[in-house]
Protein backbone atom coordinates (compact mmCIF):
# COMPACT_ATOMS: atom_id res chain seq x y z
CA UNK A 1 0.00 0.00 0.00
CA UNK A 2 2.87 2.37 0.74
CA UNK A 3 4.32 1.62 -2.71
CA UNK A 4 1.03 2.89 -4.19
CA UNK A 5 0.41 5.86 -1.91
CA UNK A 6 3.72 6.91 -0.38
CA UNK A 7 2.55 8.82 2.68
CA UNK A 8 5.75 9.21 4.75
CA UNK A 9 3.77 8.61 7.96
CA UNK A 10 2.68 5.19 6.65
CA UNK A 11 6.09 3.85 5.66
CA UNK A 12 6.98 0.48 7.13
CA UNK A 13 3.64 -1.29 6.60
CA UNK A 14 1.69 1.30 8.61
CA UNK A 15 -1.21 1.55 6.17
CA UNK A 16 -4.28 -0.36 7.29
CA UNK A 17 -6.73 -1.42 4.54
CA UNK A 18 -9.66 0.58 5.92
CA UNK A 19 -7.67 3.81 6.03
CA UNK A 20 -6.05 3.14 2.68
CA UNK A 21 -9.37 2.71 0.87
CA UNK A 22 -10.99 5.59 2.79
CA UNK A 23 -8.25 7.84 1.39
CA UNK A 24 -9.36 6.78 -2.09
CA UNK A 25 -12.97 7.68 -1.33
CA UNK A 26 -11.89 11.12 -0.12
CA UNK A 27 -9.87 11.69 -3.30
CA UNK A 28 -12.67 10.63 -5.66
CA UNK A 29 -15.36 12.51 -3.73
CA UNK A 30 -13.26 15.65 -3.93
CA UNK A 31 -12.55 15.19 -7.63
CA UNK A 32 -16.19 14.60 -8.56
CA UNK A 33 -17.10 17.60 -6.45
CA UNK A 34 -14.86 19.66 -8.73
CA UNK A 35 -16.56 18.15 -11.77
CA UNK A 36 -19.96 19.16 -10.38
CA UNK A 37 -18.69 22.67 -9.60
CA UNK A 38 -17.55 22.98 -13.24
CA UNK A 39 -21.07 22.16 -14.37
CA UNK A 40 -19.84 19.30 -16.55
CA UNK A 41 -22.75 16.96 -17.46
CA UNK A 42 -20.98 13.76 -16.43
CA UNK A 43 -22.79 10.52 -17.14
CA UNK A 44 -22.43 7.85 -14.45
CA UNK A 45 -22.39 4.67 -16.55
CA UNK A 46 -18.85 3.34 -16.97
CA UNK A 47 -15.52 4.41 -15.45
CA UNK A 48 -11.89 3.38 -15.99
CA UNK A 49 -9.10 3.60 -13.43
CA UNK A 50 -5.77 3.39 -15.30
CA UNK A 51 -2.94 2.05 -13.15
CA UNK A 52 -5.34 0.84 -10.49
CA UNK A 53 -2.88 -0.98 -8.22
CA UNK A 54 -4.94 -2.81 -5.61
CA UNK A 55 -8.05 -0.74 -6.35
CA UNK A 56 -7.80 2.23 -3.98
CA UNK A 57 -9.52 4.54 -6.48
CA UNK A 58 -11.45 1.88 -8.41
CA UNK A 59 -13.43 0.91 -5.32
CA UNK A 60 -14.17 4.57 -4.66
CA UNK A 61 -15.37 5.09 -8.24
CA UNK A 62 -17.80 2.19 -7.77
CA UNK A 63 -19.75 4.41 -5.36
CA UNK A 64 -20.52 6.76 -8.25
CA UNK A 65 -20.65 4.69 -11.47
CA UNK A 66 -22.64 1.69 -12.60
CA UNK A 67 -19.63 -0.28 -13.83
CA UNK A 68 -15.96 0.30 -13.12
CA UNK A 69 -12.83 -1.18 -14.64
CA UNK A 70 -9.36 -1.10 -13.16
CA UNK A 71 -6.31 -1.97 -15.26
CA UNK A 72 -2.73 -2.51 -14.18
CA UNK A 73 0.45 -4.12 -15.47
CA UNK A 74 1.05 -6.04 -12.22
CA UNK A 75 -0.78 -9.34 -11.77
CA UNK A 76 0.25 -9.32 -8.10
CA UNK A 77 -1.47 -5.99 -7.53
CA UNK A 78 -4.57 -7.18 -9.38
CA UNK A 79 -4.79 -10.36 -7.30
CA UNK A 80 -4.98 -8.19 -4.19
CA UNK A 81 -7.44 -5.81 -5.86
CA UNK A 82 -9.81 -8.70 -6.49
CA UNK A 83 -9.56 -9.73 -2.84
CA UNK A 84 -10.52 -6.21 -1.72
CA UNK A 85 -13.37 -5.84 -4.24
CA UNK A 86 -16.64 -5.00 -2.45
CA UNK A 87 -18.77 -4.50 -5.57
CA UNK A 88 -18.85 -7.90 -7.23
CA UNK A 89 -19.35 -7.98 -10.98
CA UNK A 90 -19.86 -4.19 -11.10
CA UNK A 91 -16.09 -3.88 -10.63
CA UNK A 92 -13.78 -5.65 -13.06
CA UNK A 93 -10.00 -5.77 -12.81
CA UNK A 94 -7.95 -6.59 -15.91
CA UNK A 95 -4.26 -7.13 -16.64
CA UNK A 96 -2.98 -4.76 -19.32
CA UNK A 97 0.60 -5.57 -20.26
CA UNK A 98 0.52 -4.06 -23.74
CA UNK A 99 1.52 -0.50 -24.77
CA UNK A 100 -2.11 0.32 -25.62
CA UNK A 101 -5.66 -0.21 -24.35
CA UNK A 102 -6.86 -2.50 -27.12
CA UNK A 103 -8.56 -4.77 -24.61
CA UNK A 104 -11.27 -2.06 -24.71
CA UNK A 105 -13.30 -0.97 -27.71
CA UNK A 106 -13.45 2.68 -28.78
CA UNK A 107 -16.06 4.84 -27.01
CA UNK A 108 -16.35 2.58 -23.96
CA UNK A 109 -16.12 4.92 -20.95
CA UNK A 110 -18.00 7.91 -19.59
CA UNK A 111 -15.17 8.72 -17.19
CA UNK A 112 -11.44 7.90 -17.20
CA UNK A 113 -9.06 8.78 -14.39
CA UNK A 114 -5.34 8.28 -13.80
CA UNK A 115 -3.22 9.83 -11.06
CA UNK A 116 0.47 9.35 -10.09
CA UNK A 117 0.77 6.61 -12.75
CA UNK A 118 1.98 8.16 -16.03
CA UNK A 119 4.85 9.77 -14.13
CA UNK A 120 6.45 6.33 -13.84
CA UNK A 121 6.05 5.44 -17.55
CA UNK A 122 8.66 6.62 -20.09
CA UNK A 123 7.31 9.40 -22.31
CA UNK A 124 7.00 7.52 -25.59
CA UNK A 125 4.73 4.94 -23.96
CA UNK A 126 2.97 7.62 -21.89
CA UNK A 127 1.98 9.56 -24.98
CA UNK A 128 0.56 6.43 -26.55
CA UNK A 129 -1.57 5.74 -23.48
CA UNK A 130 -2.82 9.34 -23.48
CA UNK A 131 -3.95 8.93 -27.08
CA UNK A 132 -5.61 5.66 -26.13
CA UNK A 133 -7.52 7.38 -23.32
CA UNK A 134 -9.22 9.56 -25.91
CA UNK A 135 -9.98 6.60 -28.15
CA UNK A 136 -11.74 4.59 -25.43
CA UNK A 137 -13.60 7.61 -24.01
CA UNK A 138 -17.17 8.08 -25.15
CA UNK A 139 -18.15 11.24 -27.01
CA UNK A 140 -19.19 13.66 -24.30
CA UNK A 141 -17.23 11.73 -21.69
CA UNK A 142 -14.61 13.12 -19.33
CA UNK A 143 -10.94 12.18 -19.01
CA UNK A 144 -8.83 13.46 -16.11
CA UNK A 145 -5.19 12.49 -15.72
CA UNK A 146 -2.01 13.79 -14.12
CA UNK A 147 1.49 13.80 -15.55
CA UNK A 148 4.59 15.87 -14.70
CA UNK A 149 5.73 18.41 -17.27
CA UNK A 150 9.25 19.62 -16.54
CA UNK A 151 11.79 19.62 -13.73
CA UNK A 152 11.82 22.70 -11.53
CA UNK A 153 15.52 22.19 -10.72
CA UNK A 154 18.52 20.71 -12.50
CA UNK A 155 18.45 16.91 -12.80
CA UNK A 156 21.64 16.51 -10.77
CA UNK A 157 19.94 18.35 -7.89
CA UNK A 158 16.72 16.34 -7.99
CA UNK A 159 16.13 13.30 -5.84
CA UNK A 160 14.72 11.49 -8.84
CA UNK A 161 15.95 9.63 -11.87
CA UNK A 162 14.67 11.91 -14.61
CA UNK A 163 14.19 11.65 -18.34
CA UNK A 164 12.23 14.54 -19.84
CA UNK A 165 11.45 13.18 -23.27
CA UNK A 166 12.81 10.79 -25.85
CA UNK A 167 12.34 10.60 -29.64
CA UNK A 168 9.56 8.30 -30.74
CA UNK A 169 10.94 4.85 -31.30
CA UNK A 170 8.48 2.01 -31.70
CA UNK A 171 11.20 -0.51 -30.88
CA UNK A 172 11.52 0.99 -27.38
CA UNK A 173 7.99 0.05 -26.33
CA UNK A 174 8.74 -3.56 -25.47
CA UNK A 175 11.79 -2.44 -23.51
CA UNK A 176 9.58 0.05 -21.69
CA UNK A 177 7.15 -2.66 -20.64
CA UNK A 178 10.00 -4.90 -19.53
CA UNK A 179 11.34 -2.07 -17.42
CA UNK A 180 7.98 -1.47 -15.74
CA UNK A 181 7.61 -5.17 -15.03
CA UNK A 182 11.11 -5.12 -13.57
CA UNK A 183 10.15 -2.29 -11.23
CA UNK A 184 7.23 -4.30 -9.89
CA UNK A 185 9.42 -7.40 -9.50
CA UNK A 186 11.98 -5.34 -7.58
CA UNK A 187 9.28 -3.88 -5.34
CA UNK A 188 7.91 -7.36 -4.66
CA UNK A 189 11.37 -8.65 -3.80
CA UNK A 190 12.00 -5.69 -1.51
CA UNK A 191 8.72 -6.16 0.35
CA UNK A 192 9.54 -9.84 0.87
CA UNK A 193 12.94 -9.03 2.31
CA UNK A 194 14.93 -10.44 -0.59
CA UNK A 195 16.77 -7.19 -1.41
CA UNK A 196 17.27 -5.34 1.84
CA UNK A 197 20.06 -3.25 0.27
CA UNK A 198 17.65 -1.50 -2.12
CA UNK A 199 15.54 1.51 -1.13
CA UNK A 200 12.07 1.37 -2.64
CA UNK A 201 12.24 5.03 -3.66
CA UNK A 202 15.29 4.28 -5.79
CA UNK A 203 13.47 1.64 -7.81
CA UNK A 204 10.89 3.95 -9.38
CA UNK A 205 12.00 6.34 -12.10
CA UNK A 206 10.18 9.62 -12.69
CA UNK A 207 9.39 11.03 -16.13
CA UNK A 208 7.77 14.14 -17.53
CA UNK A 209 6.04 15.13 -20.74
CA UNK A 210 6.03 18.88 -21.47
CA UNK A 211 2.57 20.43 -21.31
CA UNK A 212 2.54 21.53 -24.95
CA UNK A 213 3.32 17.98 -26.06
CA UNK A 214 0.53 16.52 -23.95
CA UNK A 215 -1.96 18.97 -25.46
CA UNK A 216 -0.72 18.15 -28.96
CA UNK A 217 -1.26 14.41 -28.38
CA UNK A 218 -4.74 15.00 -26.96
CA UNK A 219 -5.82 17.20 -29.84
CA UNK A 220 -4.30 14.85 -32.40
CA UNK A 221 -6.38 12.01 -30.93
CA UNK A 222 -9.59 14.05 -31.19
CA UNK A 223 -9.79 15.31 -27.62
CA UNK A 224 -10.82 18.77 -26.46
CA UNK A 225 -8.86 20.16 -23.52
CA UNK A 226 -11.22 21.76 -21.03
CA UNK A 227 -8.78 22.64 -18.29
CA UNK A 228 -5.11 22.32 -17.40
CA UNK A 229 -4.50 22.83 -13.70
CA UNK A 230 -1.23 22.86 -11.83
CA UNK A 231 -1.33 19.75 -9.69
CA UNK A 232 1.93 19.17 -7.90
CA UNK A 233 1.65 15.64 -6.58
CA UNK A 234 4.90 14.47 -8.21
CA UNK A 235 7.17 15.97 -5.57
CA UNK A 236 8.86 19.36 -5.25
CA UNK A 237 11.33 18.70 -8.08
CA UNK A 238 8.61 18.58 -10.73
CA UNK A 239 6.10 20.98 -12.25
CA UNK A 240 3.05 18.76 -12.72
CA UNK A 241 -0.37 19.27 -14.30
CA UNK A 242 -3.77 17.63 -14.27
CA UNK A 243 -5.58 17.61 -17.61
CA UNK A 244 -9.38 17.68 -18.05
CA UNK A 245 -10.43 16.46 -21.48
CA UNK A 246 -13.63 15.60 -23.32
CA UNK A 247 -14.33 14.24 -26.80
CA UNK A 248 -16.73 16.19 -29.03
CA UNK A 249 -19.18 14.33 -31.20
CA UNK A 250 -17.71 15.91 -34.32
CA UNK A 251 -13.97 16.54 -35.00
CA UNK A 252 -13.01 20.19 -34.64
CA UNK A 253 -10.04 22.47 -34.15
CA UNK A 254 -9.20 22.45 -30.42
CA UNK A 255 -7.02 24.52 -28.15
CA UNK A 256 -5.91 24.45 -24.53
CA UNK A 257 -7.01 27.14 -22.14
Amino acid sequence: MWAILSDPTKKGRKWDPAGFFKSGEADINGLLGEVTAMGFPLLRGTALDFGCGIGRLTQALCNHFGNCYGVDISSTMLDQAKQYNRFGSACIYALNDSPDLHLFEANSFDFIYSNIVLQHIPPDAGKNYISEFVRVMKSGGLLIFQVPSTLRIAPDQAAVSATIDQPKQAAKRNATLDKIRGVYSSIKAKLHGEREDVRLEQLIDMYGIPREEVVKVLEGAGGKVLRVQEYNCAGPAWLSFRYWVTKPSEPQSLSSD
